[in-house]
């Protein structure tokens, strides 16, 4: 039996260079209460300026509309100067 896909997408963001480690903690923070209110989870790694996150559903699926909204979510800060996200995809290929 095929195991069931867990959708979800890869998101990089990239941090002004003028912003202080307390604001790019509250930047991280105000992502993972962002992610949180949509149902989705993330995994990833922080360095610097540069993170990179695996963004997926706590026990549901990430959507096109999840991606979207956190694109939009990202635009709207400050302290991000630069973002992507993958297209949604099973991320247990990944493993």
């Amino acid at each position: 039996m095929a195991a069931c896909p867990i959708l979800g997408f890869e998101l990089d963001l990239e941090l002004g260079p003028n912003i202080s480690t307390s604001d790019a903690e509250s930047l991280w923070n105000a992502l993972m209460r962002f992610l949180s209110q949509r149902g989705l989870e993330a995994d990833g790694v922080r360095r610097d300026r540069s993170w990179t996150y695996r963004i997926r559903g706590d026990g549901t699926q990430a959507t096109d509309a999840d991606r979207t909204a956190t694109l939009e979510w990202a635009s709207s800060q400050l302290g991000i100067v630069g973002h992507r996200a993958s297209r949604v995809y099973d991320l247990q290929g990944d493993v």
